[in-house]
């Protein structure tokens, strides 16, 4: 989904009159940016710490079939493992990391991430759009 930002003076409508009071319109970008295009993204899933490897390797396969089911395909997976969080998360001090690397078409990501957040035993998640080759 694509998100544009347009300011516009509040009292005439229009879109100048820089150091006047400004609103913010956000435009949903609905079918505008949607592209079959493949993109390469990265994924950080934060799992719960004290899950066992057998919980951990129930949640990894679905979120692998989550990417296959939406077309993509996965590059490469890394278990970051247990770290310490920056701040506190639902009271947790520690989570378990995982990293994707995926190829998806560009219009399902969002269902992608949807499916993500969906998902009770992920606790936090980003998903990064790679830069480009060139």
């Amino acid at each position: 989904m694509v998100f544009w930002e347009i300011h516009w003076h509040t009292q005439r409508g229009q879109i100048s009159g820089a150091g006047k009071k400004w609103g913010k319109i956000m435009l949903k970008g609905g079918v505008i940016g949607v592209t079959d295009e493949i993109r390469e993204y990265e994924a950080v899933v934060l799992l719960h710490p004290e899950m066992s490897e057998e919980e951990r390797g129930k949640i990894r396969e679905r979120i692998e079939s989550s990417i296959r089911g939406k077309g993509g395909e996965i590059t490469r997976v890394e278990v970051w493992g247990r770290k310490a969080l920056a701040y506190e998360i639902n009271h947790l001090r520690e989570a378990f990391y995982l990293l994707y690397l995926f190829t998806l078409p560009a219009k399902h990501l969002r269902e992608l991430q949807e499916a993500f957040s969906l998902a009770e035993e992920i606790k936090r998640f980003k998903i990064f759009r790679r830069a480009s080759k060139g």
